[in-house]
């Protein structure tokens, strides 16, 4: 069987990283059918569903752990229905264990997913002692559970960067990651992005590398991106932004009628 076209024209758009470094794939953040057809109209090239920014949009805050698989996968079947377009799902740490990750996987692909991305960060820590991040080799095994159940879709790494970690550090995750077979990697920071290029060899990033743009992130130019090495920019939290600061217009049409 073909792969679905969504996923497909995302796969050549990445490929052409290699014969066009200056690729930038934008990735508007949206939670309805309303909403990605405002995205794709404006230009995006794809769609993000998931993650903090449905919980702000459902449940008034930003707070990943408030949403449940089934909130996301309803949410991606009204996006989905807007257009043959890219999507890229949010599923935070896979919501447990491997077996948790692959009914995830399947169920968002059904659903219409083109990426699932899988975060190194636990959504829910059992207890203090944990780390922020999970062990690289148990954060191996999620994605390795998530490319066998996938059947076309992509398997996109998170790589949670905290304030203290080192360039190597983060270098070295990714790697890993990459050599366990993940199609891209999704730099996640509060941070301004760390600039890749600072490595002088790109032969480490053999796979596509996208920032995700927190909350309090103020988004720079997608050029500076490509400088520093990115091929992919995320706007998760594009609409609250968006009405956030529309406010005042909000306000002012309550005098219209």
């Amino acid at each position: 069987m073909i792969a679905p076209a969504h996923i497909q024209s995302l796969e050549t758009r990445l490929q052409s990283r290699v014969s066009a470094p200056n690729t930038m794939i934008s990735a508007a953040g949206v939670f309805d059918h309303f909403g990605a057809r405002m995205a794709l109209e404006a230009g995006y090239d794809a769609l993000l569903v998931g993650g903090a920014a449905l919980a702000l949009s459902r449940y008034g805050r930003p707070v990943a752990q408030l949403l449940s698989p089934e909130a996301i996968t309803e949410a991606l079947y009204v996006v989905r229905d807007a257009g043959d377009m890219p999507l890229i799902a949010d599923a935070a740490d896979g919501f447990g264990n491997a077996l948790h990750v692959a009914a995830t996987v399947r169920a968002f692909e059904f659903a219409g997913a083109s990426v699932v991305q899988i975060s190194d960060r636990p959504l829910r820590r059992r207890d203090r002692s944990e780390g922020p991040r999970f062990a690289v080799a148990e954060m191996i095994g999620k994605l390795k559970a998530a490319l066998d159940a996938r059947r076309y879709c992509l398997i996109a790494a998170v790589v949670e960067i905290e304030p203290d970690d080192s360039r190597a550090s983060v270098v070295d995750r990714t790697a890993a990651y990459i050599e366990a077979g993940a199609d891209l990697i999704i730099m996640r920071s509060e941070d301004k992005p760390l600039n890749l290029s600072a490595m002088g060899d790109s032969s480490f990033l053999p796979a596509p590398i996208g920032f995700e743009w927190g909350q309090r992130l103020k988004p720079s130019p997608e050029a500076d991106l490509l400088a520093k090495w990115y091929n992919l920019s995320l706007y998760p939290f594009l609409f609250p932004q968006l009405l956030h600061g529309a406010r005042d217009d909000l306000r002012a049409s309550r005098t219209m009628y």
